[in-house]
């Protein structure tokens, strides 16, 4: 029963904030006529506001299991027409194998009485956003009744995180791991099977995988083979039966997903990264997800992370319209907004000559930020492309200034 009561991974009822609730992962017309093909990369991308209707939803689930510490700096969405094509293609193909393959764990007898509390909580996840559809061209309509979506998150590095948003996740197999011979980009051998790791936590995915960068994904799958622990404890001294039957291998029989829902193997400690499957009257902290093939998910939000501030690091002054400048007071050590107002400006001179509203001592500058007005930038990245933005409206926009090398700026 630990299970079955266990609070569920996903938040209640957050369907209706997104703009297209009948095909989740679409996104609203404001936000979609946004999107920007970025220099080198083949996906485009926009930075979401508070105004837009997908905030609300991102916020919710990534406070739900908020990352220890760890805030939202910004939300970039990301849209790959060829990713998405093979996505919404491969949820076809996989309604009609949920036509021809069933679980068939019950018949197999092991352990079925916890897998039926575990598949339980997977329907109440699965409810949360299927059934769905998808409208194609000439008005023609899909019903998905069958196949589950699901928002997960995933945990990355910047670099691969493009790579993820250029041909979405992908699963390298676990040669390298045992012998050598691979690729080299594991780092685990894969407790619960070889395939896309992914988890309903942003806690999880953020605390244990991430260097400050967060991907929220859609993932599509079949009913998933349900893993558990024979026994309360276990750990990799005393690994499940599920365990030892999944880790390094493909994904089991023909199911093109696997569900675990775990637990730290040592819950006094928060720096234990080492989670396993519940036992019988355990109740688990988050939920992980194995999927067979990169083409189940979709990358749909880029999530930068922040440092949560202490309480004492209280903004000192309120933005205005226009430009302001965001940083740490050098002899206050508190987060402070330097107002700047509209007008054309040096980026460099602003950011060299920023003082701290209250106190005049010196401001560590870390973001550029535009407040409702009309701007335009003409400046260069780090890695010396141009980056040029005329005319723009925007009611917030913050601007990592590490990103930048030089700019010129306008405001009105």
């Amino acid at each position: 029963m630990a299970m079955i009561n266990a609070p569920s991974s996903l938040p209640s009822g957050t369907r209706h904030l997104l703009p297209c609730s009948e095909t989740p992962w679409r996104l609203s017309d404001t936000v979609f006529g946004r999107l920007q093909l970025q220099p080198g990369v083949t996906y485009k991308v926009t930075q979401l506001t508070s105004k837009d209707p997908e905030w609300d939803f991102v916020l919710a689930y990534f406070n739900h299991q908020k990352p220890t510490n760890l805030a939202i700096k910004a939300i970039h969405v990301i849209h790959g027409a060829r990713v998405q094509g093979s996505f919404e293609s491969n949820i076809g193909t996989t309604e009609l194998e949920a036509k021809k393959f069933f679980p068939k764990w019950e018949q197999e007898g092991h352990l079925v009485a916890q897998k039926k509390e575990v598949h339980a909580r997977w329907e109440v996840l699965k409810k949360e956003f299927s059934p769905f559809s998808i409208q194609w061209g000439a008005g023609k309509v899909d019903h998905y009744l069958k196949t589950a979506i699901l928002p997960v998150w995933h945990g990355t590095t910047q670099a691969k995180a493009r790579s993820i948003c250029e041909t979405s996740l992908t699963s390298f197999g676990k040669h390298f791991y045992w012998d050598k011979t691979g690729s080299g980009v594991n780092t685990d051998h894969g407790y619960f099977g070889s395939g896309v790791y992914v988890t309903t936590s942003a806690r999880y995915a953020a605390d244990i995988y991430s260097d400050g960068t967060l991907l929220m994904l859609w993932a599509s799958m079949r009913q998933p083979y349900p893993v558990v622990a024979e026994v309360d404890g276990s750990c990799p001294n005393k690994k499940p039966i599920d365990v030892t039957k999944l880790e390094a291998k493909e994904l089991y029989k023909d199911y093109n997903a696997h569900y675990i829902p775990v637990r730290s193997i040592s819950p006094a400690d928060p720096q234990c990264h080492v989670y396993y499957p519940c036992g019988p009257t355990e109740s688990p902290s988050v939920d992980e997800l194995v999927l067979k093939s990169g083409v189940q998910t979709l990358p749909r939000f880029w999530v930068e992370l922040q440092t949560d501030l202490p309480l004492q690091l209280t903004i000192a002054s309120p933005a205005i319209p226009g430009i302001n400048l965001e940083g740490i007071c050098e002899k206050e050590k508190k987060e402070v907004i330097i107002p700047i107002g509209k007008g054309s400006y040096d980026l460099g001179t602003l950011v060299f000559e920023a003082k701290c509203p209250s106190c005049k001592s010196g401001v560590d500058a870390k973001q550029l930020i535009f407040t409702n007005c009309t701007y335009s930038l003409d400046g260069k990245k780090q890695d010396k492309t141009p980056l040029k933005i005329s005319d723009s409206f925007v009611d917030e926009l913050k601007i990592n200034l590490s990103e930048l090398i030089k700019a010129d700026i306008k405001a009105m």
